[in-house]
């Protein structure tokens, strides 16, 4: 373990001899954390980046997260424990990436995610904030309905809001599957997510991808385009969009004027025709597929 007061000579050792771990401050002389940490993801994209801060704006952190591919940020002062607790589950981590090209494979995931036109978050079970794409980072700065805390867990604008997006973002996480919710900001304007838990790996280490509307930016994929892009029919990409816009089959069934049975009877072959096995992988599959506004 090596310490350093200069981020520069810090910077040339860590390229010497890459660490697995690095935890830097936001405020340094010379260069700030958030330089160095793009440094650090641009030339030693294995290393695992902590970040502490006295700072406690939402923009920041987001700004780390996002742009120094950061994977812890603590504010000050941060318990030993807490820390130690961090650069383990960092080290846990780091020993999973086996290629050489994770890093540069993460950056072109996340300038596509950029191009999308509503908002993009992921999360860890616990609600830890791990990526935001550009809307989701502007969305989290405005303060607009959503918020990151001085630990990077996501919150919504009122006490109320947070625990209606829990209670969604459980349900998604226990049934690996799709819910979708309508929230409300400060000045009581719609903010409607569709909630999606990834489908393998134990329930502590579930990420939840959580798109997001707002002022118009739906993420409302319309049938026709998904009809082409899939080879579905008519009435399958109406029922396909409907559950993009996170409707259970039941409700889409509901929306488009099927009965239960002849929507399964679609899902089926929608699965079919896009490699599909759950619905949540569907719905990943259309909302990454369709930018469409």
């Amino acid at each position: 373990m090596n310490f350093y007061q200069d981020p520069a000579a810090a910077f040339e050792a860590m390229c010497d001899n890459p660490p697995h771990v690095a935890v830097v401050d936001i405020r340094m002389p010379v260069m700030d954390g958030i330089e160095l940490a793009r440094r650090i993801r641009t030339s030693i994209p294995k290393t695992q980046t902590i970040v502490l801060s006295g700072s406690t704006e939402f923009d920041v952190a987001v700004s780390m997260i996002n742009d120094g591919n950061i994977f812890r940020f603590y504010v000050k002062p941060c318990p030993a424990e807490q820390l130690a607790e961090g650069i383990e589950a960092a080290l846990a981590k780091r020993g999973k990436r086996s290629s050489d090209g994770v890093g540069e494979a993460e950056n072109f995931g996340a300038s596509a995610l950029d191009n999308l036109p509503f908002a993009v978050l992921v999360t860890n079970s616990d609600g830890r904030l791990l990526f935001a794409n550009q809307r989701g980072g502007e969305l989290i700065a405005a303060r607009a309905g959503l918020t990151v805390d001085p630990m990077g867990i996501l919150r919504a604008s009122r006490s109320d809001e947070t625990e209606r997006l829990y209670n969604a973002m459980r349900t998604a996480r226990d049934s690996h599957g799709t819910v979708g919710l309508k929230l409300e900001d400060e000045e009581g304007e719609p903010i409607r997510a569709t909630i999606l838990a990834n489908e393998t790996g134990p329930r502590e280490d579930a990420r939840l991808y959580l798109y997001i509307s707002r002022d118009g930016t739906a993420p409302n994929p319309k049938p026709d385009l998904i009809a082409s892009l899939f080879g579905l029919t008519v009435s399958e990409s109406r029922l396909a969009a409907a559950m993009a816009q996170g409707l259970s089959l039941d409700e889409a069934a509901v929306e488009c004027g099927v009965t239960k049975s002849t929507a399964r009877t679609y899902l089926k072959s929608i699965f079919s025709k896009t490699g599909a096995t759950r619905q949540a992988e569907l719905v990943r599959k259309i909302l990454l597929s369709v930018a469409s506004r």
